[in-house]
């Protein structure tokens, strides 16, 4: 438990300070131990940043279940997309997003690792995905990488005017139904008709 403890406070003073302005001593007092006691966990600052980059699974990476999905692929991705959009309304999550802006603004292996670990690894998620839909005729053969910016583009738009933290609580609500608003747009202007279709129905 203090492993993930360690991790969720080293989270936010990295999203409120950046990696390198960040000490384990700093670190230890947030958590309430002593800096020998995040030794016991972690070897270093580098590894506790990698380990906050990697084991946060905000997307469902983790739990994915390709022949699920396969079975009702349509249903499925409607369930990864939101719950896409329910990150805008986790904590953590906003944190993870500043701080990955915050990395990515600064030279080095912190911003490489950020880099495959959040924007490249979401990419692919989603690139992957997308080729099983188009594979089972459910969304349209267009260019994959084309579709995921689109899809994703105003996703990373909302969510970087969601952590500069300047909005009221009901311009956070109107981000959220823009997203799921969005979701809609996307289906409709990718989606197979149903005699498109063929045998595959929704």
């Amino acid at each position: 438990m203090t492993k993930e403890i360690i991790m969720k406070e080293a989270l936010h003073l990295f999203a409120q300070k950046g990696y390198e302005a960040v000490s384990i001593r700093e670190l230890a007092k947030k958590v309430g131990i002593k800096e020998s006691s995040i030794y016991a966990h972690f070897s270093s600052k580098e590894e506790i940043f990698r380990s906050v980059i990697s084991n946060y699974d905000f997307f469902g990476y983790d739990d994915f279940n390709l022949e699920e999905f396969k079975k009702n692929p349509f249903s499925q991705f409607e369930l990864r997309a939101e719950r896409i959009i329910r990150c805008l309304e986790n904590k953590d999550y906003l944190a993870y997003a500043k701080m990955a802006q915050l990395e990515c603004l600064k030279d080095g292996p912190a911003r490489e690792l950020v880099r495959a670990e959040s924007f490249d690894k979401i990419e692919k998620f989603f690139e992957n995905l997308l080729e099983i839909m188009i594979g089972m005729n459910y969304f349209k053969n267009c260019d994959k990488k084309l579709m995921v910016a689109e899809y994703i583009g105003p996703f990373y738009f909302l969510h970087t005017k969601l952590v500069s933290n300047i909005l009221s609580k009901k311009e956070k609500e109107e981000i959220v139904q823009t997203m799921r608003k969005h979701l809609s747009h996307f289906f409709n202007v990718f989606r197979n008709t149903l005699e498109d279709r063929g045998c595959y129905e929704r």
